[in-house]
């Protein structure tokens, strides 16, 4: 029997690169300087310097750059230099580098065989930077999907800007720590880094940085972020999608700025694990476009102070079974909670929203109904806005009244009131013992929103004496 033509042309590809791979098998080398080759590297932020243009691919195994070559000084990596360079394990970057350009040590497409984005595995798993780099360009380290490590030495304050994808698909990185003196920190900078766990921002007294979309998307394995108060735009609309699919991503384990008002949209798109959102701050008013859509939530409290739910906010959060809205509200989007499949019921404590989209409970459970109170304005009943509705009696609250071992309870308000909200509950009347004053109630019951509990006073004469 013959063999095909296309059968025969397969096996003579296969043998070519079979032999191919043999023979750089067998060229492979220790790395040296002699692997690298010099010249004057371009760039528009930091200006021409010399640096390193390219490396030998058969180089392997640790590399140590040096800080000067034929009497001058090593400034640069240039754009792709190590691109090729498939058999390092490690690179040490000199001190005196101030740029690693575009694509520095990025791995070239080779094959869309070898993986599933057609990128040919490179041996890099360590990278020690210089305290003098100022510049990581775009790509620098993309797809290096072995790199476990990148450091810097202690104490760098040089590093300003970090672009686009630097660290992209770097699907083994861990941890990743900024020097406080960076400023800017582009979009994708870790997309797709399935390993990456913690990351510290800057956070230095001087500290003033830039985020850009999508740093952190599909970051699967990221536990904890803080976002300090050095990050100046965090709050800005523009800033979109930045821990979205990051799957195992808690509310207990993320800490945002108090005075954070708002922030972009889909930020916590597909975040699953997330269960609630008191992780945002008491200032925060504005949910945006898509931000928890998709997410785990079983019982969602929106807290007061609230003032807008945008598009999609919530929308797929496929385990949602109820929601309470607060009395602040006054605009709830289109398809806001649609597509919920498990949301049976969502309590409104206030009067309807001012601005209504449509579809906002599109999607839910069968059965689902809206709740809410009696006095608000707005609502009708069986249905409203063809959801069925049930009213409920007045919200009330628990105001508990504590005066401590120092005094006694002799008239007034009693000590625990349950008080319709939006009203005031009655101040008890305390007598304090003999060496001690009452100087008042410490916390506010005019306006009574949720249970509080409110404590006296009582100090002692000698205390106030002593202090004049």
């Amino acid at each position: 029997m013959k063999t095909p033509n296309n059968t025969r042309s397969a096996h003579a590809g296969l043998l070519l690169a079979l032999l191919s791979s043999l023979s750089l098998l067998h060229s492979l080398h220790a790395a040296d300087v002699s692997d690298l080759t010099f010249g004057i590297v371009n760039d528009s932020d930091v200006g021409d310097c010399y640096g390193v243009k390219s490396c030998d691919p058969s180089a392997s195994g640790e590399l140590v750059i040096p800080a000067t070559h034929n009497g001058q000084a090593v400034l640069a990596i240039g754009h792709s230099a190590f691109q090729g360079c498939l058999n390092l394990t490690k690179v040490v970057v000199p001190e005196g580098v101030i740029l690693l350009g575009s694509g520095a040590f990025r791995i070239h497409h080779v094959d869309s065989d070898k993986d599933p984005y057609g990128y040919t595995p490179s041996a890099l798993t360590s990278v020690e930077l210089p305290s003098t780099l100022i510049k990581i360009d775009a790509e620098a380290f993309a797809f290096n999907y072995n790199l476990e490590s990148v450091t810097f030495p202690n104490g760098n304050d040089s590093l300003l800007w970090l672009y686009n994808d630097a660290f992209a698909f770097c699907t083994r990185l861990k941890r990743f720590t900024f020097p406080d003196s960076v400023t800017h920190i582009n979009e994708d900078m870790f997309l797709a880094c399935h390993s990456l766990q913690e990351v510290e921002l800057p956070d230095g007294p001087n500290s003033a940085v830039n985020l850009q979309d999508a740093i952190f998307k599909d970051c699967d394995d990221l536990l904890s972020i803080t976002i300090p108060a050095s990050i100046q735009n965090f709050d800005s609309i523009r800033v979109t999608n930045v821990f979205e699919n990051c799957l195992r991503l808690t509310s207990g384990r993320i800490d945002l700025p108090e005075g954070l008002t708002t922030m972009g949209s889909r930020n916590f798109k597909g975040c699953i694990s997330l269960d609630a959102i008191d992780f945002l701050p008491a200032s925060y008013q504005h949910i945006n476009i898509g931000l928890f859509q998709g997410c785990g939530f079983t019982d969602l409290n929106v807290h007061e102070g609230i003032t807008g739910i945008d598009d999609d906010a919530f929308r797929d959060c496929l385990l949602l079974k109820t929601v309470r809205l607060p009395q602040s509200l006054d605009h709830l989007d289109n398809n806001a909670f649609a597509d919920c499949l498990s949301l049976q019921s969502v309590t409104f404590t206030g009067d309807v929203p001012t601005t209504l989209g449509t579809g906002i409970f599109d999607g839910a459970a069968d059965g689902f109904t809206i709740y809410y109170y009696a006095g608000a304005s707005g609502f009708t009943t069986p249905t409203w806005q063809g959801y069925d509705t049930v009213q409920l009696d007045g919200i009330s609250h628990t105001v508990t009244f504590e005066h401590g071992a120092h005094a006694s309870h002799t008239g007034g308000g009693a000590l625990s009131q349950t008080i319709t909200e939006g009203n005031a509950a009655t101040a008890p009347e305390i007598t304090p013992a003999a060496g001690y004053a009452f100087l008042g109630w410490m916390g506010d019951f005019s306006n009574v929103l949720s249970d509080r509990s409110i404590t006296a006073n009582v100090v002692s004469l000698d205390r106030l004496n002593d202090e004049g």
